[in-house]
């Protein structure tokens, strides 16, 4: 983790007043635009990162991609910049909380009705960004955002490709087969990673694959995910969960 940038202003503008998330290769922080006098979400590449071409370009073509976009789900780019060193994303300010954290707070499985409200706005961006040809690579409940109002927001859009790419980064327990076998990556790539997703909320937070299994193989943690993803049949979701109708599990599994 690069050291906090808390207090600190980037060009002469934006005010860095509490970092609230770290990823990969960045840090995202809450921040005042003393020019527009909003909030702005700053997604800063780490200062280790910035002299590494494969890394900066990952971060501009994020940039890049949602430049192009305008869709009532993705968070809205306002500028790429950067100071000092530090390039940095700025980014719609959504007032609220990852669904990963909601679903951790809550214990329990969501309802499908709740479901059902978080994944039409998430499918619509994902059908759109499949329409222009790029796949988001790393959908996962942290990647999604849930408004104050209950506006949802697809986030992070730092290892999409578009559509003729190969196999990508992303985060393994939610990794399609073809992302560990470094093989050519689609739209259905994304749904499997939704599936995983829709399993994480319906049963109370559990994921199918976490490399826990007495079958896995491998060295570390990351290798025995792989495995199992490759190797191993969706554990049932009603082991969680015994009020999700069968159209419901049907339609998990085919994703």
């Amino acid at each position: 983790m690069m050291a906090d940038l808390t207090g600190q202003r980037l060009s002469n503008q934006y005010i860095l007043e509490e970092r609230i998330g770290s990823g990969g290769m960045a840090d995202v922080y809450k921040a005042w635009d003393s020019s527009r006098a909003i909030n702005m979400a700053i997604k800063v590449l780490r200062a280790g990162y910035s002299n590494d071409p494969r890394i900066r370009k990952m971060f501009e073509d994020e940039a890049r991609i949602l430049k192009d976009f305008g869709h009532p789900n993705i968070a809205r780019l306002y500028e790429f910049n950067q100071h000092q060193g530090h390039y940095y994303l700025v980014l719609e300010w959504v007032d609220g909380q990852s669904l990963d954290k909601i679903i951790k707070a809550r214990g329990n499985p969501l309802s499908l009705d709740e479901v059902s409200k978080i994944l039409f706005p998430i499918t619509s961006a994902l059908h759109y960004l499949h329409n222009n040809n790029y796949l988001h690579c790393d959908i996962k409940p942290g990647n999604i955002l849930i408004a104050r109002n209950q506006k949802v927001y697809l986030t992070d859009l730092g290892v999409s490709r578009t559509s003729k790419s190969d196999s990508t980064g992303g985060t393994p327990p939610y990794m399609a087969p073809e992302q560990f076998k470094a093989a050519k990556v689609s739209p259905q790539t994304d749904i499997y990673a939704l599936g995983i997703t829709v399993y994480e909320m319906l049963s109370g937070g559990n994921l199918p694959f976490n490399g826990k299994s007495t079958q896995s193989v491998g060295s570390t943690l990351s290798e025995k995910i792989a495995w199992e993803h490759l190797n191993l049949p969706l554990p049932p979701i009603t082991k969680y969960n015994r009020q999700i109708p069968k159209s419901v599990c049907d339609v998990m599994n085919k994703a």
